[in-house]
């Protein structure tokens, strides 16, 4: 079971990030183009290592209005 990483900070609250394979084919390139097709979603290549990843800022249901998870007692 992963780990709850809930509570240490906010970032990943509004948004997750899934690192993808550099693109090697015109398949890849489509996938990725597929990828931001949708709303809040962006792909990105890290400067000093080059690892691709895929981003969607989209808010976790579990964060409340007072920038805290619901899910920590």
């Amino acid at each position: 079971m992963a780990e709850n990483k809930c509570g240490k900070c906010i970032a990943c609250c509004k948004y997750t990030m899934i690192q993808i394979p550099k693109p090697k084919t015109k398949g890849d390139y489509s996938d990725i183009l597929w990828y931001l097709y949708h709303e809040n979603t962006n792909v990105m290549v890290e400067r000093k290592s080059g690892k691709w990843q895929v981003i969607s800022y989209n808010r976790c249901k579990n964060l409340d209005d007072k920038i805290g998870c619901k899910n920590i007692q």
